[in-house]
């Protein structure tokens, strides 16, 4: 589960998870597992405004246990979705921190937050080194340079919070109570579409338009057995049915790269959702359908 350590947003990430449950008709987390709740906590820790992003979340650490042995296929989908960690610039940490010591991680344009296992003094003593200062800013702890003004940093014990983008402060990572992703109805709609995945890309909210948001998340009980679940959020039944009718047009004429594909329409609640699962061989990359099989993703009319 992804845990926040914030003991302000506990009710809220509490309600946000009551909220699903009782949409999905689940009594409690202990009887239904597969609800998308890790998701929606990791959504609790972005505040909403966030919603015009692209966000990206995953599991790290069950990316990585599903990665052993098959390190190349999964290497699209098993880190987190930041440059800080993938530049050819080194971060201002050095190597005091790894991609490894990361568990689970909520990344957006030029912000995250990171959960895991982290050397908070070997990672603070690199901050120094590289002309970061320490201040209080709205009673939090931040990293600062002068020379780097569009960058902040907050490291504790287990976690990691980061701003590198002009606009974006660590307010982002900090929401009030009842302002995050999580409660965003289209976000809860799209976590129990997933349920369980250890990795969701989320493309950017669009509140007013025929088709929502649109979601893809990788799941996987063994690294032979990848599962991509596209979820689609959309306006109404009507939608649903003209966006599910594109999708079912493409299994069928681009056979067999879809093969085993079930095109599915939710109707129920004030907002449809249509659902594309696609399987993976041991042959396919996770992650294909935003980045080498793309016909599904660009058939949804945004």
């Amino acid at each position: 589960m992804y845990t926040t350590g914030r003991g302000s947003r506990s009710a809220a990430l509490a309600l946000s998870t009551a909220l699903l449950l009782a949409l999905t008709g689940c009594s409690s987390s202990a009887d239904k597992t597969d609800d998308g709740s890790g998701v929606l906590q990791g959504l609790g820790s972005v505040a909403g405004s966030a919603r015009t992003d692209m966000v990206n979340y995953v599991d790290a650490a069950e990316a990585r246990r599903l990665s052993r042995g098959a390190t190349d296929r999964f290497a699209f989908v098993r880190g987190p979705a930041s440059p800080l960690l993938t530049s050819y610039t080194p971060a201002p940490w050095g190597h005091s921190l790894a991609a490894q010591q990361i568990d689970t991680a909520v990344d957006f344009q030029g912000a995250g937050h990171w959960e895991g296992r982290f050397d908070q003094s070997a990672v603070t003593a690199s901050l120094k080194s590289n002309g970061y200062t320490k201040s209080k800013k709205d009673g939090r702890e931040t990293w600062t340079s002068s020379q780097h003004p569009h960058q902040a940093y907050e490291i504790a014990k287990n976690s990691v919070s980061y701003s590198t983008r002009s606009g974006i402060d660590l307010s982002a990572l900090h929401p009030e109570d009842g302002k995050t992703l999580a409660d965003i109805k289209e976000y809860r709609r799209a976590a129990d579409c997933v349920g369980d995945a250890y990795r969701v890309d989320f493309s950017a909210l669009r509140p007013s338009g025929p088709v929502r948001l649109l979601v893809l998340g990788q799941r996987a009980a063994t690294a032979a057995k990848n599962t991509e679940a596209m979820c689609i959020v959309v306006k109404d039944a009507a939608t649903a049915a003209k966006t599910a009718g594109r999708l079912r047009a493409i299994v069928a004429k681009e056979a067999p790269t879809y093969d085993g594909t079930k095109v599915t329409v939710d109707k129920s609640g004030d907002l449809a959702l249509v659902r594309a699962v696609v399987p993976d061989s041991t042959r396919q990359m996770p992650g294909r359908l935003n980045r080498t099989d793309m016909a599904l993703w660009a058939a949804v009319d945004r």
